[in-house]
């Protein structure tokens, strides 16, 4: 995995779920950045795992650390931040990413698996957060990033009520942290993803969705339009743009990375503003800004 030299070098990140799929990516990318990263997940031999392809990536002055710790509770949650401060001496990121996709719907779901999806999808951001905030304002400022779902943006027809309103209400947590702390120069930024070939997406990508990235078409599931099955290394690479340290950094984004079948391969990016949330920039296929090319159009007319 190829560095940015995005000013990353010595910072300390914590990637929860971080032992495989978008949180292994991240704390990988970060690590690639020379980051001094603190994984965590519940399994030792999953994080064993992890930690050797982690320093395969990492860049000097990285250092590593593993906690076998439950974040879906508050106690676990409390020993991955204790242990980053007491390894590491502070904290100055926290990537949220650990989460349960689970089929639930409204009609045919108690409220023990609701509470189970807002344990496994919600509580642990806000604990983390919790957590994490005043060792990010001891140190000067920080970043915070949410792993979100399209889902919450646009619901699926194969019921996933739970899970989505959960992630639905990591985009409202995600704006009210940033209002606040944005005086302390920390940053809360949320993406959400289309369908990554992860595996805790496995029992739900069909064969017809699975062949999106080699074939070019679009994917359903169950009726619903979805983007290209991505690798993970996408969706990461914007986990460490948006942690990067620079005086241009907006209080929020929103990034979508991959979008449903009219905005496909599009990148929407949603930035927090004093008069609230507008559209900042489209990314086109080629990487190019959508806006600017309008922006220069239209001065021309």
């Amino acid at each position: 995995m190829q560095a940015m030299d995005l000013g990353l070098s010595g910072k300390i990140a914590v990637v929860t779920g971080s032992s495989r799929g978008l949180g292994l990516a991240s704390a990988r990318a970060l690590a690639a950045e020379g980051c001094h990263v603190v994984l965590c997940a519940r399994s030792r031999a999953g994080l064993d795992a992890a930690v050797h392809l982690v320093a395969e990536s990492a860049a000097k002055p990285a250092r590593l650390h593993a906690v076998e710790a439950d974040v879906s509770t508050s106690a676990g949650v409390r020993t991955v931040i204790d242990s980053a401060v007491e390894h590491f001496g502070g904290i100055d990121i926290l990537v949220n990413n650990v989460g349960s996709s689970m089929g639930t719907d409204l009609l045919g779901t108690g409220d023990e698996v609701w509470h189970q999806a807002l344990d496994q999808n919600l509580f642990p951001s806000i604990r983390a957060a919790r957590l994490a905030v005043p060792f990010m304002e001891q140190r000067g400022g920080g970043s915070i990033i949410m792993m979100g779902s399209v889902s919450a943006l646009a619901g699926f027809t194969r019921a996933q009520d739970a899970y989505t309103a959960a992630k639905g209400a990591v985009i409202s947590l995600t704006k009210s942290l940033a209002i606040q702390f944005a005086r302390d120069q920390i940053r809360c930024n949320v993406i959400h993803p289309g369908i990554v070939d992860t595996p805790l997406q496995a029992p739900y990508l069909t064969a017809a969705i699975r062949k999106d990235s080699s074939g070019g078409e679009v994917g359903y599931l169950d009726g619903d339009p979805l983007c290209d099955c991505q690798d993970y290394d996408r969706v990461s690479a914007h986990v460490r743009k948006l942690v990067r340290p620079t005086p241009q950094s907006a209080v929020a984004d929103v990034h979508v990375v991959l979008g449903p079948r009219e905005m496909r391969n599009l990148e929407l990016k949603l930035t927090l503003t004093p008069r609230g949330w507008r559209i900042s920039d489209v990314i086109g296929t080629d990487g190019k800004s959508l806006l600017k090319e309008l922006q220069r159009a239209n001065s021309h007319r």
